[in-house]
């Protein structure tokens, strides 16, 4: 195999672990998104929504990679 192959596995596998990480860790998830709660000052219902969406988000993200 190539290297430039290699280095494009190597991305490829990285990007779809990082993905399925954040869809099945809670608390990863939940790590990543206090920063936008907090910039965004979100009430507890804009909260559930943008969680909701992230994890969709994700799960795209892992099902493409």
């Amino acid at each position: 195999m190539a290297p430039q192959n290699v280095i494009t596995f190597l991305f490829l596998l990285g990007a779809s672990i990082f993905w399925w990480v954040m869809v099945f860790s809670s608390s990863i998830r939940r790590k990543f998104d206090k920063p936008t709660y907090n910039f965004w000052r979100l009430n507890a219902q804009d909260r559930q929504d943008w969680s909701a969406l992230s994890l969709a988000g994700y799960l795209v993200g892992g099902l493409c990679f």
